[in-house]
């Protein structure tokens, strides 16, 4: 499975982070978060880029897929626990509440479940599923972890 993929032009947002190839100066691909002129780059590849050129969006623009790496970064944590199909991992926010996060890394499906105690007892456990759905790469599991209020 290819580590990369070519981003549609509906993922590109001032913050994104992707690569771009620079074919000017280093001709090598660049970590880079977007801004006003790279995603103005990026709408001029997808209307005049061919696919026969350099100057297609394939040859410009790659995300990365995410993985145990950068989810660890992405949460602050290290040494998730898992295998090179399925990561399970929590994140504990205090003594009452965590969440618990499944990602299958083949598929790019995220759940996150999460996890109420009351009274401080093990058996009295609530448990929400409040997300279950793709999350191709680290950008939008910024956004959901936003949007989710979960820091």
């Amino acid at each position: 499975m290819s580590k990369f993929y070519t981003p549609d032009i509906s993922e590109f947002y001032v913050g994104f982070e992707c690569e771009f190839f620079n074919i000017t100066t280093t001709k090598t691909w660049l970590p880079i978060i977007c801004d006003v002129d790279y995603i103005s780059i990026a709408y001029d590849t997808f209307e005049h880029g061919s696919n026969f050129d350099d100057d297609s969006i394939e040859q410009t623009f790659r995300v990365k897929y995410l993985n145990k790496r950068e989810i660890e970064t992405t949460l602050n944590r290290k040494q998730l626990k898992g295998d090179n199909i399925d990561l399970n991992f929590q994140l504990i926010i205090n003594d009452n509440l965590f969440y618990e996060f499944d990602y299958n890394i083949n598929n790019k499906i995220l759940e996150i479940e999460k996890w109420t105690t009351y009274n401080n007892e093990e058996n009295n456990n609530r448990v929400h599923t409040i997300f279950r759905g793709e999350i191709k790469n680290k950008s939008e599991l910024i956004i959901l972890l936003n949007k989710l209020n979960i820091k």
